[in-house]
């Protein structure tokens, strides 16, 4: 639960929102079922944007990072279209915790900002990006 809300209490995120909205009609699932702790570095830069898809007990789940502010050290997401509370990199909380259902939570960690491994040169507007950590967990 996070901020008093979870996937599962919200009927249009839980049932409807990936289905009929067409941006995400040619997006794969992959089902990680038997993947359990299943982990996934999500990015975002300027030029750049990871959108994490999973498939649980036959449920699609889209986990969106949106943005990060480098200067507070936060970054804000959302999952099926559910936005939540801003999660901090040096504080890992209740917050970072979000039912999927009544068995599964995806945990956020590992928030990384102004990142450019394996170059030489990091050029922050164009080729620097945040990072988090997604790892579901079976309860």
């Amino acid at each position: 639960m996070v901020g008093n809300r979870r996937i599962v209490d919200d009927v249009f995120a839980y049932d409807y929102f990936i289905k009929y909205n067409p941006s995400f009609a040619n997006l794969k699932f992959n089902s990680i079922d038997s993947k359990l702790p299943y982990k996934q570095e999500l990015r975002i830069s300027n030029s750049n944007k990871e959108i994490g898809t999973i498939k649980l007990d036959g449920k699609n789940y889209l986990i969106d990072l949106l943005y990060c502010d480098r200067q507070e050290k936060a970054c804000w997401f959302r999952i099926n279209g559910v936005l939540y509370p801003k999660i901090y990199a040096d504080k890992e909380d209740e917050n970072n915790k979000v039912d999927l259902d009544n068995n599964h939570k995806v945990v956020i960690s590992n928030l990384r900002f102004n990142r450019c491994p394996d170059l030489d040169y990091c050029e922050d507007y164009h080729r620097a990006f945040d990072s988090f950590e997604m790892e579901v967990v079976k309860e």
